[in-house]
């Protein structure tokens, strides 16, 4: 598409502006149709001209929202005339691809490698033991390894044998050795799939990617609670929604795992990541019920966390974060409505092994309300008999984070 805009011009004195017809009267000037050459000729001794045409390129997106279970996939495409019409694709999550390749690697009775990067990890208790009991140990180079624990050591205590990346990759075809390969996006693979299914060669803009990410928490410090300590920072400096969302540059240092998928990630695209939560969150705002709304309770309940956030317009009130597993509908009732009254307790919810809550005191109203509270999520299901809002962006509820991805993305670098 073209846009074309063109302005007054200054001639003798007098100003012309110049019509969108085929051929001006006056023999001084022709005018070529904008639409198809948006070029100007003009003949006159002092006539200036002032020219802007812009072009407004075709723009593709590929949204990635890295789950536990699901990696849910939007390909967005400018030329397409409603969202309805971008391809889209729930696959299994990296995470779940690799635990898969685990349990290959166990029932073959030979040695996991671990070797990539850093993504995100599951626990390996019960793999390990198994291991140990066939006389055999993992293997994990040292960027892999960290997928499972920030601490090294921790990892190595467990009987994983840790060893240089460059080693892992001399190791990959040795007889014995089972290689699984870590890394929350594998694009080329994405990339090649969809040509395969007749897409075509996608010309990507930009990448945009949403991540859970507890960052590297210092020796001795919980995970959960460095999580909701960087979460309680940025709430207050910025109550935003889009205040988590990072270009390439601008990931904080402490998170690691956002780091290492844009480091995955080619230099030449635009690249974004934020939180999975959040971008959740971010996207029910794509739904038009939703949208209508000033003040309202968002509800993510996903594979494994699940977050509760109170809204005034876009701005962050308060919210909370807990373990889907460990919530009932009885408890996600009353953590929606103690969040409203303000008053949930931070202690009391870690202690049930959630991450914490944070109440913004001073910006919360005397007598807290929602016109509506919209849950979303692949275990909204724990809502069910709640009598409350299903959210569903442009039809399609597992993509809601990419929704939310794409809205963060086009905020940070244009349409």
């Amino acid at each position: 598409m073209m846009l074309f805009e063109y302005s007054y011009l200054q001639n003798n004195g007098q100003k012309t502006k110049f019509s969108n017809s085929r051929y001006g009267s006056d023999q001084r000037e022709r005018v070529y149709d904008p639409e198809l050459f948006g070029l100007i000729s003009l003949y006159g001794a002092s006539v200036k001209i002032l020219i802007h045409l812009c072009i407004l390129h075709l723009m593709q997106v590929l949204c990635i929202d890295v789950g536990r279970g699901t990696q849910d996939i939007l390909l967005y495409d400018s030329s397409h005339r409603n969202m309805e019409n971008c391809s889209s694709f729930i696959l299994p999550s990296p995470v779940a691809l690799t635990r898969q390749a685990l349990q290959q690697a166990v029932s073959q009775e030979l040695t996991p490698l671990f070797y990539g990067s850093l993504m995100g990890g599951f626990s390996l208790k019960p793999y390990l033991d198994k291991l140990h009991s066939l006389g055999l140990k993992a293997l994990a180079g040292r960027s892999a390894a960290k997928s499972f624990n920030d601490d090294l050591e921790e990892v190595a205590s467990w009987g994983v044998t840790l060893i240089e990346d460059e080693r892992a990759a001399s190791l990959l075809c040795r007889q014995g050795i089972y290689p699984i390969f870590t890394q929350d996006v594998r694009l080329q693979k994405l990339l090649d799939g969809l040509e395969r299914m007749g897409i075509g060669k996608v010309e990507l803009t930009g990448i945009a990617v949403a991540v859970q990410d507890h960052g590297e928490a210092p020796p001795g410090v919980s995970d959960r609670k460095f999580r909701f300590e960087n979460y309680q920072k940025q709430l207050e400096s910025d109550t935003d929604l889009l205040g988590w969302a990072y270009r390439r540059e601008e990931i904080p240092a402490c998170l690691t795992r956002m780091k290492a998928v844009a480091d995955s990630l080619p230099k030449s695209r635009n690249v974004l990541v934020m939180d999975t939560g959040i971008a959740a969150v971010l996207g029910c705002l794509e739904d038009e019920q939703v949208a209508s709304c000033t003040q309202k309770v968002l509800l993510n309940l996903g594979n494994a966390h699940a977050l509760g956030v109170y809204m005034d317009g876009e701005e962050i009130l308060g919210l909370w974060e807990h373990h889907t597993q460990m919530l009932t509908p009885e408890k996600v009732s009353a953590l929606v409505e103690k969040l409203l009254a303000g008053n949930l307790d931070a202690e009391r919810l870690f202690a049930d092994g959630g991450h914490g809550v944070y109440i913004r005191k001073n910006r919360y109203p005397e007598r807290p309300e929602a016109q509506i509270i919209a849950v979303t999520g692949p275990r909204r299901q724990l809502a069910a008999d709640l009598g409350w809002y299903q959210a569903a962006p442009y039809g399609n509820m597992m993509l809601t984070g990419a929704y939310g991805l794409l809205r963060a993305y086009q905020a940070k670098y244009g349409r």
